[in-house]
C-alpha cells in the first residue's frame, strides 16, 4: 500500500525512540514518568502502542509499513500514515517523551 503523506514526510527516514522511563499501571495501561517536569503521563491505546514500540531501530517509514501488515489484507486504513505521523509528532514535540534520530538508537536497559 502506498502512503502519500508518509512519502512526503520529513520524518520518513528518521528513527524514533523513547526518552523517558515507564512502567505498567495495569495489565493494559502504562505510565510514563516525565523527568523534565513533575508529572506522570498515561495514554490512549494508539499513542501507547507507538511509545512502547519506539525502540530506536525502525525508521518511521518502516514502522508505518510494519503496522500496516498487522491488518488483514485490504483492511488497512487509508490514513494510517497520517494517524501515526500525527501521534509521533505529539509524542516528540508535544509530550517530549519520544525523540527522532538520523541513526538507529540502542535504548538503555
Amino acid at each position: 500500500m502506498k502512503f502519500k503523506t508518509l512519502e512526503s514526510s520529513e520524518y520518513k527516514n528518521l528513527y524514533f525512540h523513547r526518552t523517558e522511563a515507564w512502567d505498567w499501571m495495569s495489565s493494559d495501561m502504562i505510565r510514563v514518568v516525565d523527568s523534565k517536569s513533575p508529572r506522570v503521563i498515561t495514554m490512549d491505546p494508539w499513542p501507547q502502542k507507538i511509545f512502547l514500540e519506539a525502540l530506536g531501530q525502525l525508521t518511521v517509514e518502516d514502522y508505518v509499513h510494519t503496522v500496516a501488515k498487522e491488518y488483514p489484507k485490504g483492511n488497512t486504513p487509508e490514513d494510517l500514515d497520517v494517524i501515526i505521523l500525527e501521534m509521533l509528532e505529539d509524542l516528540v514535540y508535544g509530550e517530549k517523551i519520544v525523540s527522532f534520530s538520523d541513526v538507529p538508537v540502542t535504548l538503555d536497559a
